[in-house]
């Protein structure tokens, strides 16, 4: 009752074979690009929950991955070769405790998070490099949920964070930066809430990029990391309304983002051949309105609907801004065993945190399904009566663009037929749902 103790081994691999890509410039001359990469993790986490006293409790983990990845690229056009091949070994530690105490209506919190990485890279082919990068983040934060009344309560939480990077043979950094998390609710009645809410946050580059290797993407273009690049910060500013009623469930939001010393791509003529590398003299602003809600019209009826707007600016070294509106959907009336949804989402254009736009199309789906005992059958269009339908990306600077259109097969118009069975045989047993992180952590600045 007052402890308890836990461990999580987990193996996570992940291996593309030869992926082959042939492009065409200007109906000029195929060139070639074969990569391939495997990626082994496995992982060990120990876990720990302590109940001190009837007020108390203490929890930490302790998690140590250890990573083996590899990657190749090879190029070719015309009497042009370029390759690389890359080994890394990635050890990543990182500890996680908190402690709570109960004072009548309020809870205090202190939290402790430690995380550290290191890289060994072995570059081989285009580069003889031998490259270590070190990381560590170190957050200390304090918070203090005060309940006023019954109406009103706030959870703030203040700390530090410490960021320290360096890459061999280069000068170590190191940035101190404060953490701010507040959030004000106010509930005038069981059915209406509002809140407040403000963060700050900070974080260093993506490993990948703190690197000074370079490699030749292709005879036009070099792409070369930047270990000197700024850590980045976050402010966020987001008020909500929420609606709980019998049949109606409403949310409003409306949120500022706010990201200096940005991380982005960045692209420099240098005559005969243009460098892409990283740097972090951007900033972005974004402002976000959200409204989404269900209606349940009976027990069998339900709709679901969302609409958005989002407007995103960055200034500094890259310039450029976008808005875009949203809109989404969703039906769902159910007949005894059958289960009837309709869906439909409008296209968007969005730009992401790295400045890349992206164009998809209209989607709109129609299926049915039927559930008896341990089987189930689902029939479906999806957008059944549009024509060959084509996403976009898109990036523009004053020394490249690119303009790509790739084609989903799973979005064009098509009929589909799904038939699964659920087999649960003996006891019944609880399905317990595993969480396993298969993300991949590696410090290789890949060239896709």
């Amino acid at each position: 009752d007052n402890k308890s103790l836990s461990a999580n081994l987990t193996f996570v691999r992940e291996h593309e074979p030869n992926n082959i890509t042939v492009e065409n410039i200007n109906d000029f001359h195929d060139n070639r690009t074969i990569f391939r990469s495997e990626n082994i993790k496995p992982s060990l986490k120990l876990n720990g929950d302590f109940k001190l006293s009837k007020n108390r409790r203490i929890s930490i983990s302790w998690t140590n991955t250890y990573g083996k990845n590899r990657y190749s690229r090879q190029y070719e056009h015309s009497d042009y070769r370029t390759h690389t091949d890359v080994n890394e070994n990635l050890f990543k530690s990182s500890v996680n405790a908190n402690f709570t105490k109960q004072i009548r209506r309020n809870v205090l919190s202190i939290g402790l998070l430690d995380s550290y990485t290191n890289s060994n890279s072995s570059y081989h082919g285009q580069s003889e490099k031998h490259q270590n990068l070190t990381t560590n983040e170190l957050i200390l934060q304090s918070g203090l949920i005060t309940t006023f009344n019954k109406y009103l309560m706030l959870n703030t939480r203040f700390g530090c964070s410490l960021l320290t990077y360096q890459l061999k043979e280069t000068n170590s950094t190191n940035q101190i930066y404060p953490r701010i998390n507040l959030m004000l609710r106010y509930t005038p009645s069981a059915n209406n809430v509002f809140s407040l809410n403000f963060n700050t946050g900070n974080s260093f580059p993506s490993v990948n990029t703190l690197n000074d290797v370079e490699q030749s993407v292709n005879e036009y273009m070099i792409k070369k990391g930047n270990p000197d690049l700024e850590m980045s910060r976050l402010f966020n500013t987001a008020v909500t309304y929420n609606l709980v009623a019998k049949k109606i469930n409403l949310q409003i939001m409306a949120i500022n983002n706010i990201f200096t010393n940005l991380t982005l791509p960045l692209y420099v003529d240098c005559g005969d051949k243009i460098l892409y590398t990283f740097d972090s003299g951007s900033k972005l602003i974004q402002n976000i309105a959200v409204a989404s809600g269900t209606y349940s019209a009976s027990k069998q009826l339900r709709f679901k609907g969302e609409v958005a707007y989002i407007h995103s600016s960055f200034s500094g070294r890259y310039n450029n801004h976008l808005g875009t509106l949203r809109a989404s959907f969703d039906a769902n009336y159910i007949l005894k065993n059958f289960l009837f949804n309709v869906s439909f989402k409008t296209p968007e254009r969005n730009i992401s945190n790295s400045g890349v736009i992206t164009k998809d199309f209209i989607h709109y789906n129609v299926n049915v399904r039927y559930t008896l005992n341990n089987w189930h059958f689902e029939l479906g269009t999806v957008n059944l009566f549009s024509k060959k339908q084509l996403s976009e990306q898109i990036y523009n600077s004053s020394a490249y663009g690119n303009h790509t259109t790739y084609y989903d097969r799973t979005q064009q118009s098509n009929i589909y037929v799904k038939v699964a069975l659920n087999m649960n045989k003996g006891k019944k047993q609880k399905v317990r749902k595993t969480s396993i992180d298969k993300s991949i952590d590696s410090s290789i600045m890949k060239i896709q």
